[in-house]
């Protein structure tokens, strides 16, 4: 009886969830990303969790952090740049983590 019952709690614990890309998928293009979301979508997700952060102006921008230091070669806060600013400022290319070595 136990074990049945493990079982029906866990299918039903697990039923009814979605398969999401956090980010949109990036390991195939820069997080937040129109790109990135466009890979999570063909790679089978249903829902894409995503950041926004406001530039001083009041314009959401897709980023995670609060400044650009991380995901481009400039170091940019959002909420003390306008959208103007921002919106020329290039992604760096995704960086790809090499998964092959054990320890």
């Amino acid at each position: 009886l136990t074990q049945g019952l493990l079982r029906f709690q866990k299918k039903k614990f697990f039923s009814g969830f979605k398969l999401g890309g956090h980010r949109g998928s990036p390991l195939e293009a820069p997080e937040n990303s129109v790109e990135s979301f466009k890979k999570a979508k063909e790679a089978g997700c249903e829902v894409v969790e995503f950041d926004i952060h406001l530039s001083a102006d009041g314009v959401p921008v897709l980023i995670h952090d609060d400044t650009t230091k991380r995901t481009s070669k400039e170091n940019v806060t959002i909420a003390e740049a306008t959208f103007d600013e921002i919106k020329h400022i290039s992604l760096n290319e995704v960086k790809l983590v090499d998964f092959s070595y054990t320890v």
